[in-house]
């Protein structure tokens, strides 16, 4: 479908409603309605580039446009056009118009996310339709006590007033802080008992962890804070790598700082989980240690650097079930005076110093080929498009046969 879409970007010739007819019609669909209802199901036709050009052929303007069309920056409207008719998505605002000639100065000047980075490095077509055509399948719904996220705000929400010392009562810091996130007070019998778990489980992850807590060697300095609100560096917050500077941008549940009697700084950061599960929460970790989610050692990384701290560690806290996890050094540990119940997703006989300037190479040159443009149909894990289970599907199409194909050739097979 984005392929046509690229392929009349630059022809001018017709309404962009016109040419949905004609590529629905183009396409062997009767109407845009049957188009519409095919991605739906998920069952439109899959076509490769070079079937496009062939059938494009046939018809002299679309072929005319098409080899301008996709070296061209005239897709983002278009491309809009295409979510709208297909219902497929809800295009927001553009992140990067004239993507080719400034993408790099204005992901720089925004600072890259680390979800950004997973995204670019699950799949740069993926990235390019998030991030830079700035299109959003999620439907903007209000906030709903049901939904994990909102669960888990309010159990960050509680946290961040026991640390502050804001009051010790579980109970009613999860009702403010739930009456907050719903913008209302009154809550259906079902909605207390979603309350009085977050409670419960806040009240053991507390019961289990108290130095975790409240601490009195480290100090809070920043929850639930920005990473460019951490020290006096410079906003956004910067990452050096090989003598440049990246811009970097996130925020974290929790930042503490201790120093040593002989003056050492040392940071340590704290990710609260609510929602994810025992199995979720391995595939997380050992996804660390094999360095594609760079969340954990990139603020690590950061936070040392912004507050001239040695790098200590950085633990995700499942506040339902499991042990708590992260980067560190074991030996290290007693050192910093961490308490022995966490568990390091590090490499064995990886210094922690090591792991992060591996993380740090990481991401400068995930950062590089993203200012480069790439954009290429290659996920990290077909699966997901082959079971359709990835929202930007409707836009993307990567064909099953496709990433076979490159397997094989990957293989030494015939492409």
């Amino acid at each position: 479908v984005l392929s046509y879409a690229l392929a009349d970007a630059q022809g001018g010739a017709a309404a962009p409603s016109q040419f949905l007819l004609e590529t629905a019609e183009t396409l062997g669909y009767e109407s845009l309605e049957a188009w519409r209802a095919a991605s739906r199901r998920g069952d439109a036709e899959l076509l490769d580039l070079g079937e496009i050009r062939r059938r494009a052929a046939r018809r002299d303007a679309l072929a005319r446009a098409l080899a301008e069309a996709l070296a061209g920056d005239g897709v983002v409207e278009i491309a809009r056009e295409i979510g709208r008719a297909t219902g497929a998505i809800e295009p927001v605002a553009i992140a990067d118009p004239g993507y080719r000639d400034s993408q790099g100065a204005a992901a720089e000047a925004r600072g890259l996310s680390p979800t950004r980075l997973k995204v670019f490095n699950d799949c740069a077509y993926k990235h390019f339709a998030r991030y830079v055509l700035g299109l959003d399948p999620r439907r903007e719904e209000p906030p709903r006590l049901e939904d994990a996220g909102v669960q888990g705000t309010i159990a960050h929400r509680v946290l961040v007033a026991l640390v502050e010392g804001a009051a010790k009562e579980i109970p009613a810091l999860v009702l403010d802080a739930a009456t907050i996130e719903m913008k209302r007070g009154e809550f259906t019998e079902e909605e207390h008992e979603i309350l009085a778990r977050i409670g419960a489980d806040v009240a053991r992850f507390a019961g289990a962890y108290p130095l975790w807590i409240e601490d009195p060697r480290w100090r809070p300095v920043g929850l639930e804070c920005k990473l460019d609100a951490l020290g006096d560096g410079p906003s956004p917050a910067r990452l050096t790598v090989g003598g440049r500077a990246f811009s970097v941008e996130g925020r974290l549940d929790r930042v503490d700082l201790r120093v040593l009697p002989d003056g050492t700084r040392g940071v340590r950061i704290l990710d609260y989980k609510y929602s994810t599960s025992g199995a979720a929460e391995y595939t997380v970790r050992k996804e660390i240690q094999k360095g594609i989610d760079l969340q954990l050692p990139l603020y690590l990384a950061v936070a040392a650097e912004r507050l001239g701290a040695e790098p200590v560690a950085a633990i995700r806290a499942p506040l339902r079930e499991g042990r708590m996890g992260g980067i560190l050094d074991a030996d290290d540990a007693a050192h910093w005076g961490l308490a022995p119940d966490v568990d390091s997703v590090c490499p064995k006989d990886t210094p922690l110093a090591e792991f992060l300037e591996e993380t740090k190479a990481r991401f400068a040159a995930l950062a590089e080929r993203i200012e480069a443009g790439e954009m290429l149909r290659r996920p990290r894990d077909p699966k997901t498009c082959e079971e359709s289970r990835c929202a930007y599907r409707f836009l993307c199409r990567v064909q099953p046969w496709f990433e076979r194909g490159r397997d094989a050739a990957e293989e030494g097979g015939d492409e």
